[in-house]
């Protein structure tokens, strides 16, 4: 009879924990410089961004210019001097015009390897000046590691992300299903040594 009642919870603890997770983890964007709809009064050296969590191999980013051509040079990266893995950056091609660029970035979480994508845009207003491109790819380069996250006073603008923060719904089965079977089994218990009337 205990069997009875102890088998169906067996079998969802037992789904719950071999079921594929339920929530997914996302390198989703935190911010960047330049940040999202910021105008700037040059064309930057290069673009940077920082995600809310590890990034793995396969986190890209590209830039389009005014004109929809690409303008970046291909060398984005994961900053391999930042300890969290976070920080993304893309240097730009020197000489460019004033305008709007649309930054689109493509991240693999460290976590779980889940995939996440967006893309935001900056404007160079027409009185700035074009800045050369460093030499460096920026994985390499020591001044992306000396650039902490964007501060206040930075151009940066924080993305909020686009999904909510959820909680935990895996853990939460287990922890029910593990109090549901102790509750069975204390009742379970209690009917063996209960005295018969």
């Amino acid at each position: 009879m205990l069997w009875k009642l102890i088998a169906p919870l067996v079998i969802v603890a037992a789904m719950v924990l071999l079921a594929p997770g339920i929530v997914s983890a996302h390198a989703e964007l935190d911010s960047s410089l330049p940040g999202s709809d910021a105008t700037v009064d040059q064309v930057p050296a290069q673009v940077e961004l920082w995600f809310t969590e590890e990034l793995a191999e396969g986190s890209t980013a590209t830039i389009t210019g005014p004109d929809g051509a690409r303008v970046d040079n291909g060398d984005a990266a994961i900053d391999l001097f930042d300890p969290e893995r976070k920080h993304l950056a893309v240097t730009l091609m020197p000489d460019l015009p004033s305008g709007e660029y649309t930054v689109t970035w493509t991240s693999v979480s460290g976590e779980d390897n889940d995939t996440d994508a967006g893309s935001f845009t900056f404007t160079v207003s027409p009185s700035g000046t074009p800045v050369p491109s460093p030499a460096t790819a920026p994985a390499a380069s020591p001044s992306a590691a000396a650039s902490p996250e964007p501060t206040e006073e930075a151009t940066a603008v924080t993305q909020t992300s686009t999904e909510t923060a959820t909680p935990d719904v895996r853990a939460l089965m287990i922890a029910l299903a593990a109090g549901v079977g102790a509750a069975v089994l204390i009742y379970g218990f209690w009917l063996k040594v209960k005295p018969r009337v």
